[in-house]
């Protein structure tokens, strides 16, 4: 570990002194130091991790981890469906895991962690039929709900029923037998649909063998399967909260069931894997909806006109604008081309355009709008080799992202006030905020040694080892995530730093960051003592009257110089350069929304749409849902 006050790497009283001074003279309480002696990993119990209620990162002493699921829901909803309600996390779905002691009749009797099933009645009648079920529902957010049973012993006669029911069913009927109850029986191998009387469905089932009965919640359907062999659909139509069920009548009969513990007999992966095969043949084959976008956030005459208001001193500018025509429905290529256009993407816009629309006489430049309406016109350009319209637009904004991605807050923050001075005050009111925090950040990195290994340990936030990202490979893929766009990123330095007219902050905090950046102290005292400054000015303007959420970012921010070693501390992820990337998001959105433009293109609204709509039908039960992973599947 690096202590900072031993190697003389912080100013004179080390790491702790930072912490007092940054909170001096303020009522605000922040993480208390951490002793040099101490071992940060292991301080996760204490008030900066376990209580303090600013941290990002859940709570280890609340966490609540996804019991064991089966491999083949392992891209389902139950997979992950660990929320966190405040300081406590719950988990949203249930999966059967064993049987229930409550809903069991009485002449029978559970072993081996109430798994196994034994039957002790008298067995004389079918009045001596006892059923039992399972701790929880199948949950159709599993889409598919699959379970075994090993018969261990068939007993006297093997009246056995296997299957499902809803919880008010009584447990003195094998399944089937009663309303909302279904089940296969081993002595004559006919199915029960919530009648006495059976169907033939399949073959009889005896010692040793292990029946598999499983649920389809996207049309409502049930099959058995025998010794891993399907047999096909048994019930359809099916309705209610069902849980499996097992009902035995004879003396010496004896189950054990498998609800995903152990490995199946049936290959159930193999079966969800078709089963998500087919509902995906069936949403492609559907029609794609007409998509159209709004000419009035046009990038070919939004971001120029917006740029020459600026340039004119708010007056319109008198140069021709290109006429709009018909509605027509917007392509994939035209969400793609619009994609690349929102983000800066210049070069890769153009390149695209030029080979997706190649062979055309014209081609639609669609607009950076989240305008979905089916009714709207597009603007038309010609499809040419020279640059698209807003070319430069495009350039200036890839480069304050490129800025922002490299750490160069102040360089970002100069490129907007020069280029964009309307983007601190319009769209994300925040923006300023979070670049000065983030400025923070990237001076804490400055300060520091270099980490061991040149990688970031990030703070483990269960039990599990601590995960390692290399913080040179890390924002490398982040220009790779975002296409390896453009060769051309240098940065030009504007002249000096302005304020905006309204007096809102901007990203340098009106100037007074800016001297000391262009002559920074290169000693180690230096640094800290710039990250006293930096520190001591958010607080002062933030600490107490800048909102809750403001006031904990800061407090989580704070904690990092309470650490001899931030790097191997709970808010390890702080430093990671790939906290810059939300923050160019939320600049260039905001630039784009003092040009009047959406902050989200069409092809970003379409997915999140998705997104809410799929989350939407899972936690309303639609069992087709389960199948669809937006993120995977998708992207």
């Amino acid at each position: 570990m690096t202590n900072f006050s031993n190697q003389g790497t912080a100013p004179s009283g080390g790491a702790s002194a930072l912490t007092v001074a940054l909170v001096s003279n303020n009522r605000q309480r922040f993480p208390p130091t951490i002793p040099p002696s101490s071992n940060p990993t292991n301080a996760t119990t204490s008030t900066l991790h376990s209580s303090d209620p600013t941290s990002t990162r859940p709570m280890r002493a609340h966490m609540l981890k996804p019991p064991h699921v089966p491999s083949y829901l392992t891209d389902s909803p139950i997979a992950s469906n660990v929320v966190i309600e405040g300081d406590l996390s719950i988990l949203e779905f249930q999966l059967p895991t064993v049987w229930s002691v409550k809903e069991r009749n009485s002449m029978l009797e559970l072993e081996r962690g109430n798994l196994r099933v034994a039957y002790k009645g008298s067995g004389k009648s079918d009045s001596d039929a006892a059923a039992i079920r399972s701790n929880y529902p199948m949950p159709p957010q599993s889409g598919i709900f699959y379970y075994e049973i090993e018969i261990i012993n068939k007993g006297r006669d093997g009246y056995i029923g296997i299957g499902f029911s809803i919880a008010d069913v009584s447990t003195q009927r094998l399944p089937g037998w009663e309303k909302n109850s279904w089940g296969y029986h081993g002595d004559d191998g006919h199915s029960f649909s919530c009648s006495g009387t059976g169907k033939s469905y399949g073959p009889t089932f005896t010692t040793g063998d292990v029946i598999g009965c499983g649920v389809n919640f996207t049309n409502m359907t049930a099959f058995f399967t025998k010794n891993g062999v399907a047999l096909g659909t048994a019930f359809t139509g099916l309705k209610g909260q069902l849980y499996p069920s097992v009902g035995l009548r004879t003396p010496g009969e004896i189950v054990e069931a498998n609800f995903g513990g152990q490995p199946f007999k049936f290959d159930i992966d193999h079966y969800y894997k078709e089963e998500k095969s087919r509902l995906w043949s069936s949403i492609n084959s559907l029609p794609m909806p007409p998509v159209s976008l709004s000419p009035n956030d046009s990038a070919t005459n939004g971001a120029s006109s917006a740029m020459d208001e600026d340039k004119d001193d708010g007056k319109p500018s008198t140069s021709s604008k290109p006429k709009t025509l018909p509605s027509t429905p917007a392509s994939p290529n035209d969400l793609i081309l619009q994609y690349l256009i929102h983000h800066g993407f210049a070069e890769t816009a153009q390149a695209f355009h030029s080979s997706a629309y190649a062979g055309r006489q014209s081609a639609s430049i669609p607009p950076p709008s989240s305008s979905l309406q089916p009714t709207t016109p597009l603007i038309p350009t010609n499809i040419t080799p020279t640059p698209l319209q807003d070319d430069t637009h495009m350039k200036d904004r890839s480069r304050i992202r490129d800025a922002v991605l490299s750490g160069n807050l102040d360089v970002a923050s100069e490129l907007v006030t020069s280029l964009f001075p309307k983007a601190w005050v319009v769209g994300d009111r925040d923006i300023g905020f979070k670049v000065r925090l983030r400025k923070f950040m990237e001076v804490v990195r400055a300060a520091l040694p270099p980490p061991s290994n040149t990688t970031i340990a990030v703070a483990a936030t269960s039990d599990d080892t601590t995960t390692h990202m290399s913080v040179d490979d890390d924002i490398d893929d982040s220009m790779d995530d975002r296409m390896d766009i453009d060769d051309d990123n240098s940065v030009g330095v504007v002249q000096q730093q302005q304020e905006t007219s309204n007096g809102h902050m901007n990203g340098n905090s009106k100037g007074k960051e800016r001297a000391a950046d262009k002559s920074p102290s290169t000693t180690q005292r230096g640094k800290w003592r710039q990250v006293l400054r930096l520190g001591q000015e958010l607080q002062a303007e933030f600490g107490e009257s800048g909102g809750q959420e403001r006031i904990e970012a800061l407090q989580e921010a704070y904690s990092l110089v309470a650490y001899p070693d931030p790097y191997h501390s709970p808010v390890s992820h702080l430093l990671d350069p790939m906290g810059r990337v939300p923050v160019a998001n939320a600049l260039n959105s905001a630039i784009l929304a003092s040009l009047g433009q959406p902050a989200v293109p069409s092809l970003e609204t379409l997915y999140r749409q998705a997104e809410v709509v799929v989350d939407t039908l899972v936690h309303s039960g639609v069992g087709a849902a389960a199948f669809i992973n937006v993120e995977k599947d998708c992207l």
